[in-house]
């Protein structure tokens, strides 16, 4: 993978093309390849001639290819000193766009509005969202946080509709303090369906959260898996200034 990811380096530094010198220029300041996770490819570049090729007449292999370079980041959270993204590639031209486009989009996992949920999402910062109608449908891995020790500000309605056939789903629970309220804030997202992969993280109880990933798996239209967490939902053992 480390061997594609550098030839398609060396063949893109011999396009001529203005159109592209953004691109040109990251691959060009990557000191090592970044771990993807994407197939293996093996191409004889010793017989093929790029003098005067543009970005363009590169094997789709290999577009793609620079395509998850500039486009994924390799991990979650992406930290501000390694995140190299470069979207304005998608600004190049319309063929360049309509091929990245669902890379950038279904490869990367992005934050949820605490409210608004997949209205408003962002990748790196909360400052910079998502305000283009329509994007959000683009995405396929989800991730956010909720307040249990607040009132939710959307419905279960909403929580079905934005999450519902998503690829992956992370939830993280946050409260002022552990144990300090119940579940009802994670239970609006029981009527999910659907998820690949569910997972909820954070101030929750370990056998609550494993109910509600299993419960988040299952196919449209099956209902909760049959257990018992009422009792998990609302704490009884709240007191006097624990909420």
């Amino acid at each position: 993978m480390a061997g594609l990811c550098q030839d398609a380096q060396d063949v893109l530094k011999s396009i001529n093309t203005s159109s592209l010198d953004i691109l040109h220029n990251k691959l060009q300041a990557l000191a090592t390849p970044l771990p993807l996770e994407a197939p293996s490819y093996t191409f004889d570049f010793g017989s093929m001639d790029f003098k005067g090729t543009s970005f363009l007449h590169l094997p789709g292999e290999i577009r793609n290819q620079i395509y998850h370079l500039v486009l994924i980041h390799p991990s979650y959270p992406p930290a501000q000193s390694t995140y190299n993204l470069v979207p304005n590639i998608l600004s190049t031209c319309r063929q360049i766009t309509h091929e990245a486009t669902p890379i950038l989009y279904s490869h990367n996992t992005f934050t949820a509005h605490p409210s608004l949920l997949t209205s408003m999402p962002y990748l790196h910062s909360p400052t910079r969202p998502l305000y283009t109608p329509g994007l959000h449908t683009r995405i396929r891995r989800w991730r956010i946080q909720v307040r249990l020790d607040c009132d939710a500000r959307f419905t279960e309605e909403d929580v079905t509709k934005a999450f519902t056939g998503c690829e992956e789903l992370e939830i993280e629970a946050k409260e002022a303090m552990f144990r300090g309220a119940g579940n009802a804030v994670l239970m609006l997202f029981a009527g999910v369906r659907a998820v690949k992969s569910a997972r909820v993280i954070g101030s929750v109880d370990r056998e609550f959260a494993e109910w509600l990933e299993e419960s988040m798996e299952r196919v449209i239209g099956t209902p909760c898996v049959e257990k018992d967490v009422s009792a998990l939902v609302v704490r009884k053992d709240w007191g006097d200034g624990n909420r």
